[in-house]
């Protein structure tokens, strides 16, 4: 199999899955409950600042900078292995929370095809295409053991803005982060779990990338 147009499969595929799966959510969100509930503006941030929605996001701009094939700072950061494989982590923990974690997508509640839709790509396809980039096109034997502590950024200071703007916004995207329904002491316990759980997530693909380099080396 020619790689080339494979590794540019993957990345439309994974542009495509996520610009859909964001834009279908958003619709139902501003036209239903929340938008009704907290206003427009209200609900537009906690939408966007759900983990899935901002994950797919990332996804979403970090496929169209490596299709572009651009030559600036951004594209350059953006093929990066260690970059590559973050995004990979990141998104793939999308399909992970909620398959694993959370016990899967609850269908009864989707009263229209449109749910279905939306949550078979931000929260399936994009995250199976994800894992499927990082095996198939980030270069192997590149990424260190100190890695994943770098990529904590995102999840802590996503978890941070939630502590932050949950109170104004009057609500909160998931129930270990709900500060009203938990108390503080228990939500608190959370900005240590979910870096832990975000690093052996990330050793998890550090050793994977170790292994594959090792198979290729055999192979070459």
């Amino acid at each position: 199999m020619n790689r080339l147009p494979f590794r540019r499969l993957l990345l439309w595929t994974l542009l495509s899955s996520s610009v859909v799966g964001v834009t279908v959510f958003y619709g139902l969100t501003v036209t239903g409950d929340p938008a009704e509930e907290l206003g427009l503006l209200k609900a537009s941030i906690r939408y966007f600042a759900y983990y899935t929605i901002t994950s797919n996001i990332i996804a979403a701009v970090f496929a169209g900078l490596l299709l572009a094939e651009g030559d600036g700072s951004l594209a350059r950061f953006a093929r990066r292995p260690t970059v590559q494989t973050a995004v990979s982590v990141y998104v793939f923990f999308v399909g992970l929370g909620l398959w694993i974690l959370l016990g899967g997508p609850d269908y009864e509640a989707f009263d229209n095809v449109w749910w279905w839709v939306g949550d078979l790509t931000t929260h399936t396809i994009s995250p199976l295409v994800a894992l499927a980039w990082f095996v198939v096109a980030v270069p192997k034997g590149t990424l260190g053991w100190k890695d994943p502590f770098g990529w904590l950024w995102y999840p802590i200071t996503w978890y941070l803005f939630w502590m932050l703007a949950g109170p104004w916004v009057g609500t909160y995207p998931y129930p270990f982060m709900d500060v009203p329904e938990i108390g503080p002491a228990a939500a608190t316990v959370w900005v240590g779990i979910l870096p832990a759980v975000f690093l052996t997530l990330g050793y998890v693909f550090v050793g994977l990338d170790r292994w594959l380099a090792r198979r290729q080396a055999v192979s070459a």
